[in-house]
């Protein structure tokens, strides 16, 4: 089946996230900071063995500001 345009766009972010995970843990292990490397580990990793989780992906809303925020309304792509 082929994916759709949104699912093509949240799977090169998902992708984009992850090497960019990677790499700083590379650095920050290199640089023997364990801690700080073990910090973004427990960030990134969702401990969840149930088979039916249901996750969002949530577009960049770095641009909006605080009081843009309770104006915000949600909506559910199908």
């Amino acid at each position: 089946m082929q994916n759709t345009m949104i699912e093509q766009i949240r799977d090169n972010c998902l992708e984009n996230l992850e090497n960019t995970y990677a790499s700083r843990l590379e650095v920050l292990v290199s640089e023997d900071r364990y801690d700080d490397a073990q910090s973004i580990v427990s960030e990134m990793v969702v401990d969840d063995e149930s088979e039916d989780s249901e996750w969002t992906f949530v577009d960049d809303m770095s641009q909006y500001t605080d009081d843009d925020i309770p104006n915000l309304r949600w909506t559910e792509i199908e």
